[in-house]
């Protein structure tokens, strides 16, 4: 039933987007840009098929440029050191998929090709993409900001939502387990695995809601090891 949902949704958003031409992408192919630029749609698009089914509408959308130090300048212009672009091409295989990257927890319920959460990382100067799981685990400098900077993921310990970590959440997460209110729906994420639950309060990941994420996030904002 989520997949049908899911697919109903896809299909909602495709036709509230506005399409974007492209000269050099697959003839026939329509690209609906949602958000950002496309500055490198037609190099990322290329990689990104390169071994995958082209498919005939794509969503696309370039969501965060990250600039370093050593960041590449030609002339006026400098180029990012790694572009955050969301890209995902109209399928019938859907894919369930959960992961945590830091503290922040990122799932999908229902992707598609070419990339596990729909986000891949391309790297101008190399003329590369990667998969996002895959530039995390590689330790891509400053792929952090991917989900500090772009808003993309659930923060672990974040009740109130701001994408901050505060006394406020240790608080909220100290009332529900002395019972003065009780935590939210929203507080479950499905999708982490069949023997486990991951809960948004659950900071320290182990398994449980308690006094001790409470503690953990206070340890976090005043700097000291949790």
């Amino acid at each position: 039933m989520k997949k049908i949902l899911a697919l109903l949704l896809a299909t909602l958003l495709l036709s509230a987007l506005c399409v974007t031409s492209v000269s050099a992408l697959p003839d026939g192919m329509e690209v609906y840009k949602y958000v950002g630029e496309t500055k490198y749609i037609d190099e990322v698009v290329a990689l990104s098929f390169k071994t995958v089914f082209s498919p005939d509408t794509l969503v696309y959308g370039e969501i965060y440029e990250y600039y370093s130090e050593d960041s590449t300048a030609t002339g006026d212009e400098v180029t990012p050191d790694y572009v955050l672009v969301e890209i995902s091409g109209s399928r019938g295989i859907l894919k369930d998929s959960m992961n945590i990257f830091g503290n922040y927890v990122l799932y999908i319920d229902g992707g598609s090709d070419p990339f596990v959460f729909n986000y891949g990382v391309y790297i101008p100067a190399e003329g590369k993409i990667y998969d996002l799981v895959d530039a995390w685990e590689m330790g891509l400098d400053g792929i952090e900001k991917a989900f500090t900077e772009s808003g993309i993921g659930i923060l672990l310990g974040d009740m109130d939502k701001d994408r901050t970590l505060t006394v406020k959440d240790a608080t909220y997460i100290q009332k529900c387990i002395a019972e003065l209110q009780e935590f939210a729906n929203e507080d479950i994420i499905e999708l982490y695995s069949e023997e486990k639950t991951l809960y948004i309060s659950d900071f320290n990941r182990d398994g449980v809601r308690n006094v001790k994420d409470a503690t953990a996030i206070q340890k976090y904002i005043a700097g000291l090891e949790y």
